[in-house]
């Protein structure tokens, strides 16, 4: 219980909690009714605990599509947003249409 008060992100809180609830002897069906999840995910969550220890509770890196631009491509692209910003006093003006226009015309 200790370690899931000094804990900042809520998801990891709830993993914490999980497990202290499990380890003072409740129910997983207990837990994810205190908790407010499903019980699968209370299933889950535990036994990873038990597999991995503390380090089962960490979040999962985030997979997602990979960039269709190059780094190459991406510096230019974030060179080019920071001239444009700088051109007037108020700030530039630049539209995701503008954009993918550029990204289309820069296409290598």
């Amino acid at each position: 219980m200790a370690l899931s008060r000094k804990e900042s992100n809520g998801r990891k809180r709830v993993r914490l909690l999980a497990v202290s609830y499990f380890k003072e002897g409740l129910s997983r069906t207990e837990i994810a009714l205190r908790l407010k999840v499903a019980r699968g995910s209370v299933n889950k969550l535990v036994s990873n605990f038990l597999q991995h220890g503390l380090s089962g509770l960490e979040n999962k890196p985030i997979q997602g599509r990979p960039h269709s631009l190059t780094q190459e491509q991406l510096k230019l692209l974030g060179a080019y947003i920071e001239k444009q910003i700088e051109c007037t006093d108020e700030g530039g003006r630049l539209t995701g249409q503008a954009n993918c226009r550029l990204i289309q015309i820069w296409s290598w």
